[in-house]
C-alpha cells in the first residue's frame, strides 16, 4: 500500500531532537502517518529520512487509494456470448478469484450460477456495514473480508475508507510519542494559521475591536478609564433535585452596580474555559484547585472564597478581559434564561482562539524588524531562565520539606528538650529575681 502524497508549501527547519523533519517548499512528501494529533503528521522525503511535519505546511496531491467501492453489476448482467462455453463451476470454487479489472470480472466469475449471483439488498447491507458507528460489529467483519483472497468487491482490493486509523498499521512504530506537539496550544488555537494568512476575512464591528497603544514603554493594551472590582461573600450550601444534589453558591457583588449575583465554582470554571479559549495571548491564571472530600467544611469553603475573590479581582483589573462580552456577563446576569442564552452566545462566538486576531487593531507606526526579533531573543532567554530557575527552587523546597519532616524534625526535638531541661534546672532556684 502506498503512502499519501503531498507537497510542501512552506520551508520548515524541523528540531532533529524532537523528531522533526526539515523540508524546503515544493519537496515530495509521503505521508505515514495522519494521526499524530494536534496538527501534526508523520511523514518521509525523498531521502527516505522521516519525522514530525506541520499539517499547515503541507498539502495533499494525490491519494493512495479510491474512496468509494466500485459500482456493482446489475442483476441480469452474464457473460456475452463470444465468451465461450462457461468454466467448470467446481474448478471455480475451489480456485482464489484473482484480482483483475472490472472488465474483465466476467472471465473469472460464472454468473449463471444462482449461489455466485450478488443483488442488489446484499450491496446496501454491506454500505449500511461500512457506515455504522466504530463501536459496532463493523471492524470485525472488515477484518475477515481482508483475510479473504483479492480483498474486496469482484476480487479487487480492499478500499480503506478510514485513511487515518489504518495509517498506524502500515508502520509498525514512530519517531515519537502521538501526544507530542511543540505548538500543540499555538495550532490548535488558530494562531499558526492566522500567521500563515489562511483565516477566513471576517468583517469586525467597531465595538469587537481590541486596540494596541504605543507608549514610552513600549506597546500596550489600551488602559481603563475607570477600575472596578468584584466581591465574593455570602457561600451557601444549596441543592437541586429535591435534595439529591448539593453544591456552595457564592453571591458575587461587581463594584459599578452592586447588583449580586448567584454563581457556583462549576460557573467559574466555564468562565474560565471560555477566557482560554477566546484570548490566546492572555495569560489567564488558574483557578483553586477542586477538592472532592472536605468540600463543605467551613475553612475550605472560606478559603476558596478568598482565592476566586482575587482572581476574579485580578480579571477585572486586565485591560482586555475586564471589557469582554463573555466577562460582563458573568458578572451582571441575574436570570437563568438570559444566562442560558448569553452562554450559548459566548460559546458559539466567532472571534475566539485565531479569530480573536483579527479584533487587534494595531497602532499605525511600524515596528523595526531586527529590534523586534532581538526582543524576542531576549524574551525566550528570560523563560527559558525563570523555568529552569522556580524548577530548581520547587525542587531545593521540596527536598528541605523531606529533611523537616525526618531526620531535622528529631533535631529539633532534642534542641527543645534541652531547654526544657534547663527550665526545670531554674525551677530548683529559690533565690528571688532582683
Amino acid at each position: 500500500m502506498s503512502a499519501l502524497q503531498g507537497r510542501a508549501v512552506y520551508d520548515f527547519e524541523g528540531d532533529v531532537a524532537n523528531g522533526e523533519l526539515t523540508f524546503q517548499a515544493d519537496d515530495l512528501l509521503h505521508i505515514l502517518n495522519q494521526d499524530v494529533g494536534e496538527g501534526w503528521w508523520e511523514a518521509q522525503n525523498a531521502n527516505g529520512e522521516q519525522g514530525l511535519i506541520p499539517e499547515a505546511y503541507v498539502e495533499i496531491i494525490s491519494y493512495s487509494e479510491p474512496t468509494m467501492p466500485p459500482p456493482p453489476p446489475p442483476p441480469s448482467y452474464g457473460p456475452p456470448a463470444s465468451a465461450g462455453p462457461p468454466a467448470d463451476t467446481t474448478d471455480n470454487l475451489q480456485q482464489p478469484v484473482e484480482t483483475q479489472s472490472f472488465n474483465n470480472v466476467s472471465e473469472t466469475r460464472d454468473y449463471s450460477q444462482h449461489e455466485n449471483q450478488v443483488s442488489p439488498e446484499s450491496y446496501e447491507d454491506a454500505w449500511d456495514d461500512d457506515w455504522e458507528d466504530d463501536n459496532s460489529s463493523t471492524t470485525e467483519q472488515i477484518q475477515k473480508r481482508r483475510n479473504l483472497p483479492g480483498g474486496g468487491n469482484f476480487g479487487l482490493s480492499q478500499p480503506n475508507r478510514d485513511t487515518k486509523a489504518s495509517s498506524d498499521s502500515t508502520k509498525p512504530g514512530g519517531t515519537v510519542k502521538k501526544s507530542f506537539s511543540r505548538f500543540s496550544t499555538f495550532a490548535k488555537s488558530g494562531g499558526e494559521a492566522y500567521m500563515m494568512g489562511v483565516m477566513p476575512t471576517t468583517k469586525v464591528s467597531e465595538t469587537d475591536l481590541v486596540p494596541i497603544i504605543e507608549t514610552q514603554n513600549g506597546y500596550e493594551w489600551t488602559p481603563l478609564s475607570e477600575v472596578f472590582s468584584c466581591q465574593v461573600t455570602s457561600p451557601k450550601k444549596e441543592s437541586k433535585l429535591k435534595g439529591l444534589k448539593s453544591y456552595i453558591a457564592y453571591q458575587l457583588i461587581p463594584s459599578f452596580s452592586g447588583i449580586r449575583v448567584s454563581r457556583r465554582y462549576k460557573h467559574f470554571d466555564w468562565l474560565h474555559e471560555r477566557l482560554e479559549e477566546k484570548f490566546p495571548t492572555v495569560c489567564v491564571p488558574p483557578l483553586p484547585d477542586k477538592q472532592i472530600s472536605g468540600r463543605y467544611e467551613d475553612d475550605f469553603i472560606l478559603e476558596r472564597m478568598r482565592q476566586l475573590t482575587y482572581w476574579v479581582d485580578r480579571m477585572c483589573k486586565h485591560p482586555v478581559i475586564s471589557r469582554s462580552e463573555v466577562f460582563a456577563h458573568f458578572v451582571t446576569c441575574t436570570e437563568d434564561k438570559g444566562w442560558k442564552q448569553g452562554k450559548r452566545r459566548a460559546e458559539k462566538d466567532e472571534f475566539k482562539g485565531g479569530n480573536w486576531f483579527l479584533t487587534v487593531q494595531a497602532p499605525p507606526s511600524t515596528l523595526d524588524q531586527e529590534k523586534t526579533e532581538s526582543d524576542i531573543d531576549q524574551y525566550y532567554k528570560f523563560i527559558k531562565t525563570m523555568d529552569d530557575s522556580v524548577k530548581k527552587m520547587l525542587a531545593v523546597n521540596q527536598d528541605s520539606m523531606r529533611k523537616h519532616c525526618g531526620p531535622f524534625k528529631k533535631e529539633f526535638q532534642k534542641i527543645g528538650s534541652a531547654f526544657a531541661d534547663i527550665s526545670k534546672s531554674f525551677e530548683l532556684d529559690d533565690r528571688p529575681c532582683k
